[in-house]
């Protein structure tokens, strides 16, 4: 008696589209897009953090209600611990261009005491950079200019992979 033949059934574990004797990634998830070798297909996502911190007239020290928004930049810090922040200190152009570098810079600092003492983030990830008035955002010579001018900046972007959806 002649054996029968049996028939080769082919399979698709992970349910992806790609038949596991080609499939190289096997177990992707099933909302991922793949390509022909059944591995997940990746694209570029731009993530971005913006800080801005004004502070009071001749003062370095962070108001309260401030912490919130820094708090947020040390989580994201935290998240990709592979990015570093420069912290940009910035006055009015009211007082000596001297001491306007000089509390630029101390302002830059303070919120790097911040992130370092009350969200433990790695000093050497840090930097403050003071400006001085050099940078002015509004150049009026008013109260409500000298205040907007009176601020720390700080903005972080990473570049991230993200799972493309089928």
């Amino acid at each position: 008696m002649a054996a029968k033949p049996v028939a080769v059934v082919e399979s698709d574990s992970d349910k992806d589209g790609v038949l596991d004797n080609k499939d190289n990634c096997s177990n992707t998830p099933m909302t991922d897009k793949v390509d022909q070798n059944g591995c997940t297909i990746f694209s570029d996502e731009k993530v971005r953090m913006n800080l801005l911190v004004n502070f009071d007239n001749n003062s370095s020290i962070v108001n309260p209600e401030y912490l919130d928004e820094i708090k947020d930049v040390a989580e994201f810090l935290t998240l990709y611990p592979h990015t570093s922040l420069i912290i940009e200190g910035h006055t009015s152009k009211s007082g000596s261009r001297d001491y306007n570098q000089r509390i630029s810079q101390k302002r830059a600092q303070s919120i790097v005491n911040v992130l370092v003492n009350k969200f433990s983030i790695q000093p050497s990830r840090l930097v403050a950079m003071g400006y001085g008035e050099d940078r002015l955002i509004n150049t009026e010579d008013n109260a409500a200019a000298h205040k907007q001018n009176r601020r720390i900046t700080a903005e972080i972007e990473v570049t991230k992979q993200v799972a493309t959806k089928r």
